[in-house]
């Protein structure tokens, strides 16, 4: 589990913490007593804990005895009385120890002056004084602790700050106070420090607590610093916006991770050691924390996945032309690169003819066989390059004076990221679909659009407001319910709260048994969803040409009236302006975030004709013409305000402006023009043909589609695993309810929600998330459930099979840390619980706590509220359990378990998680220190 790593190495730090406060008597008296302090304080908090529980137990017979007062003054009492004892003790102690060395020190005396035993002592200790603060910085993935961990660490270590592209629209006012108190000057909050622009350049360089460089650049700029201290040197840069970079270089090295955003370096010049190398994306709401291992990692993941579906990075080589291949690679990258080396050698159009790295090494050898004996290494400043070759470079953060070396020699560099995005873009966003597509039907015509971003200078009230309140369509939505309107984008249109609500209120998707992806049809005075899409107006009666959208939400028109899209202004246009060409506009586009294989497929569907018109929102400017919208709305413009939030969802305005120059676009590029005379008004659409292979698989001839819908592909398991259930179900009048819970620890938080929902039920079935992506593992959330909850005699705990939260189910759930800022549909869970989990049960309500932490677990909630009406379910949220003025919750106690010793953080556990939960955390740490011994 990944907290125990962070215990065992604080467990090494304070085994020594007793041989420090001793030895150290003049410099470090200071840590002594505070140490002293603290073990004081823990025994006094382990008492005064005793005592309140005492208090509690007494109740209503101490109050009989005597008055609140009174109770006070003997609760006082006890403690100034337990105080002084400890004084006493630790005196004593105090003293003891001081004896202690004192005979160590004369027996030392007789080996070696005592002076060099202690420095010895000190040495030894030296590695392991301050593990314990590196160890949390290393664990730590949100910006503002990370920053206050600094504060802490600031005079022990050089902290290099390096900007990447943008100091980020979401740098904020708290964040600018954590780096004031670090010791910086320039305000980096964004309103006062950036004056509105945010693509500008900073460098930060904190030595053993002094400044020694800080720098903020003009706009677009780049920053420079460089130094050598204590025969070290550094090499600084941070470059915005085209080209944007970040070097943290430290003898030649650069540790920068490289990411948008602040790159932070935390280096020990003592040892000569890099501490830690982290980057958080303060361009989106959540900081996003990367690490160079975790981008390794990623790396790794995506490299297995391209794999398995069948798209290879030589047959990446193949259709950009390379032939010839040299690997670059260091020593510790190399388990990536001989995977890679494997793909090669197996396929016989592209060569690798040798691999290199700044420093020689050994290739670890299998078996009695060297690996690759064909594969040469080759100096990086050697003979052996041949300006004809490509170089591959692996490694998460390649060194621009290593690429530049190769591109001095006229060789051409690709890195493994570069590739990884470029295959992301060709397979999993649907570029080779369009391009199998149009060699199938070359009659029908395919353009790209993108849509505007939002604005990076010069906002409007509105936008300003946008981003200083954070505006989501959720906080929206949620105030609309409230009452509230808390935008100001629909003030120049005449809408109630309830007409937005309906706005805001997004039709709810389906997989037809073809396995295409379509909205459910619904019917309302301002949003209509018929024959697998959302309706466009205006249309004309005589149809000569169709004009198909594809796209995501956006695209689809979301938050706006059927006669207020982008294509119902579009399909105006065409009525005012070409009404001879007969053109008919058809919104295909759907809500599917994160699922652009359900786009592609949609594509193969889709009844076109011969000069047909396909507008994709895939851009492919290189395949196909594309208009490129993404700057329409940067200021100045006549629009008026267009945006609802910075996500590119806009109001009337803008969808209406969007549409004007979509027009102008297929009027100046020759669209209205056909290749062929329009086709006879009774012709069929073109045959609907399976799509090819989604992953470049190669085959001689298409087939039928073989990818079924989740429920038929698993149909064998849903019904072994609803028998399961079958057999389980208690057979009782009354409500039956069900909770879905993680467990990641099980808290007095979802011991409060089981014990309410319990109390409002004949019986009640709790199912624990089965899928194993937790710090704790599914067998012991699913026992420390049925031990926390064991006393309840109508509650029933079962696993979730595949079926509920799970990777086949709602994926996201499991990614929640890196999607906190997007829009998510686990609506298809919902409704595989609705259609075959609970009538296996005769579950008639479903429970969960309220969320006003986690933005994915709270749009699944409101998955919930939308979606299990429709089947007859009751939805109950129910109010969070608080403790010490906060909710309860298990990233709370997560947090807990890495910031100390199993006896410090006991009474705050307790707090949080039941006895029996707290037991099983107890004998984890009993087991890790075991471990140790």
């Amino acid at each position: 589990m990944a907290f125990l790593s962070v215990l065992k190495e604080a467990m090494k730090s304070l085994r020594n913490k007793l041989l420090v406060k001793v030895l150290e008597k003049q410099d470090e008296l200071a840590v002594k007593v505070e140490g002293l302090t603290t073990t004081a304080l823990g025994v006094l908090s382990d008492k005064l804990s005793e005592v309140q529980q005492r208090v509690e137990e007494a109740g209503a017979a101490a109050a009989r005895k005597q008055d609140v007062a009174e109770l006070k003054t003997e609760i006082k009492a006890l403690l100034t009385a337990d105080a002084e004892k400890t004084r006493v003790s630790l005196a004593k102690t105090q003293a003891e120890l001081e004896s202690t060395v004192e005979a160590a020190g004369a027996a030392a005396v007789r080996k070696q002056d005592v002076a060099e035993l202690k420095a010895e002592i000190k040495a030894l200790l030296t590695a392991d004084a301050g593990k314990l603060p590196c160890v949390s910085l290393k664990a730590e993935k949100g910006l503002l602790n990370y920053l206050r961990l600094l504060k802490g660490l600031c005079k022990q270590y050089t902290i290099i700050i390096a900007v990447k592209d943008t100091t980020g629209a979401y740098l904020s006012d708290e964040v600018a106070a954590e780096m004031k108190a670090l010791g910086f000057a320039v305000d980096l909050s964004f309103e006062k420090g950036l004056k509105k622009q945010y693509h500008h350049t900073y460098i930060g360089v904190l030595d053993c607590g002094e400044v020694v460089c800080e720098t903020l650049s003009e706009q677009k700029g780049q920053s420079y610093y460089t130094a050598t201290r204590d025969g070290i040197s550094y090499k600084v840069v941070s470059k915005s916006y085209v080209g944007a970079f970040a070097i943290i270089e430290i003898d030649g090295i650069d540790y920068a991770t490289n990411r948008r955003g602040l790159n932070i370096v935390v280096f020990d010049a003592a040892t000569r050691t890099v501490i830690d190398a982290v980057c958080f994306d303060t361009q989106v709401a959540a900081y996003t924390c990367s690490r160079l291992e975790e981008i390794v990692d990623i790396l790794q993941r995506k490299m297995s996945a391209f794999a398995v579906c069948g798209y290879t990075i030589p047959q990446y080589c193949i259709d950009n032309k390379i032939a010839n291949v040299i690997v670059y690679s260091e020593q510790e990258y190399w388990n990536i690169a001989e995977n890679i080396c494997i793909s090669f050698l197996l396929n016989s159009k592209v060569k690798v003819s040798a691999y290199c790295a700044s420093k020689p090494f050994r290739r670890k050898p299998i078996g009695s066989e060297w690996t690759f004996q064909n594969i040469n290494f080759v100096n990086i400043n050697g003979a052996g390059l041949d300006p004809r070759d490509t170089v591959l470079v692996i490694h998460p953060n390649p060194q621009m004076e290593i690429i530049k070396r190769f591109e001095a020699g006229g060789l051409r560099v690709i890195t493994l990221e570069q590739i990884a995005t470029w295959m992301h873009n060709y397979i999993f966003e649907g570029v080779r679909a369009y391009i199998d597509y149009a060699a199938k039907h070359s009659d029908v015509k395919i353009v790209c659009y993108n849509l505007p971003f939002f604005p990076t200078k010069d906002w409007s009230a509105g936008e300003r407001e946008i981003k200083e309140k954070g505006l989501t369509i959720e906080k929206i939505l949620n105030a609309l319910k409230n009452g509230e309107r808390i935008t100001h984008a629909f003030d120049n249109f005449p809408y109630t709260n309830e007409e937005l609500i309906e706005l805001f209120t997004i039709g709810d998707t389906v997989y037809n048994p073809d396995g295409e992806l379509i909205y459910k049809d619904r019917k309302s005075r301002l949003v209509n969803y018929a024959d697998k899409r959302r309706v466009t107006t205006d249309q004309p009666c005589q149809r000569k040409r169709t004009i198909f959208i594809l796209g995501p939400c956006y695209g689809a028109g979301v938050y706006a009236p059927d006669d207020k899209t982008i294509w119902s202004y579009l399909q105006r246009r065409f009525n005012e302006d070409a009404a001879e060409l007969g053109i008919v506009v058809e919104n295909y586009a759907v809500n599917a975030w994160g699922n652009c294989s359900a786009g592609c497929k949609k594509l193969w569907y889709i009844p076109a004709k011969p000069n047909d018109i396909i507008l994709t929102h895939i851009w492919m400017p290189e395949y196909f013409p594309s208009i490129n919208l993404r700057d329409l709305f940067q200021r100045p413009h006549n629009y008026g305000e267009l945006f609802i939030d910075t996500y590119r969802h806009y109001n009337e305005n803008g969808f209406r402006a969007i549409a004007d120059a979509l027009f102008k676009f297929l009027q100046e590029h020759s669209f209205f023009e056909t290749d062929s005379p329009p086709p006879p008004q009774n012709v069929l659409p073109l045959p609907v043909i399976a799509p090819p292979p989604m992953f470049g698989i190669p085959q001689d001839s298409l087939s039928p589609i073989t990818t079924p819908p989740l429920r038929t592909a698993y149909a064998a398991e849903l019904a072994a695993y609803k028998g399961l259930l079958a057999k389980t179900r208690t057979e009782t009048i009354g409500r039956i309810g069900a909770i879905v819970m993680n467990c990641n620890p099980f808290t007095r938080g979802h011991r409060y929600l089981v014990q309410y929902a319990a109390g409002r039920v004949k019986h009640l079935y709790v199912f624990a998330v089965e899928e194993d992506k937790s710090i704790f593992p599914f067998a012991d959330r699913l026992e420390l459930i049925k031990r926390g909850v064991a006393d309840l005699s109508n509650v029933t705990v079962l696993p979730s099979g595949k079926f509920i939260i799970s990777s086949l189910t709602f994926v996201d759930y499991f990614n929640k840390s890196e999607i906190q800022d997007r829009v998510i549909d686990p609506t298809e869970d919902v409704r595989l619980f609705c259609e075959e989990i609970a009538p296996a049960l005769g579950v008639d309500v479903r429970f969960a706590g309220e969320e006003p932490l986690d933005a994915v677990t709270r749009q699944y909630n409101e998955a919930m509220r939308r979606v299990l009406p429709e089947y007859g379910i009751a939805f109950e949220e129910v109010p969070r359990a608080e403790a010490e003025g906060e909710v309860i919750s298990a990233s709370r106690v997560r947090e807990l378990l890495g910031s100390g010793t199993f006896a410090e953080i006991v009474w705050r556990l307790e707090q949080l998680v039941p006895r029996t939960t707290l037991d099983y955390l107890e004998k984890i740490y009993k087991n890790v220190a075991d471990d140790m011994t």
